[in-house]
């Protein structure tokens, strides 16, 4: 699962306008659950066991306090950007980008699997 590049995105609006922001976080964990969703679509349960804020891109929160580790997180992940893999399974390791960006209320929010290599190099700010 470590050479995996799933991608997620979300795209929203929201009625009200607010500033921009920007967060890049790297998340570390444990899948719990995956419910598979049309057009090549997987719901994931992640216990969450690490949080990293991503060195290398514009950061305007601490990801520690935003992401608790310990806790769990539903997301989703596109399974059209797998990489020679299959969906994560129950009790694999899982490592995480999150990429998230407000500006005037549209949101984007992108969960991207990377490798364990690439987390650590994104960490400490190489790549």
């Amino acid at each position: 699962m470590a050479a995996t590049a799933f991608a997620a995105c979300a795209l929203l609006a929201s009625p009200r306008a607010q500033a921009a922001s920007n967060a890049a976080c790297l998340l570390m964990g444990r899948v719990i659950q995956v419910q598979n969703q049309p057009l090549q679509e997987h719901m994931v349960q992640l216990h969450i066991q690490g949080v990293r804020s991503n060195n290398t891109l514009p950061n305007e929160i601490e990801c520690p306090k935003v992401f608790k580790t310990g806790s769990t997180l539903w997301l989703s992940l596109n399974g059209a950007a797998l990489n020679k893999s299959a969906a994560p399974r129950n009790g694999e390791r899982l490592w995480l980008s999150l990429r998230y960006m407000e500006n005037n209320g549209i949101v984007l929010r992108k969960y991207e699997a990377i490798s364990r290599k690439t987390y650590l190099e994104k960490k400490d700010g190489i790549q």
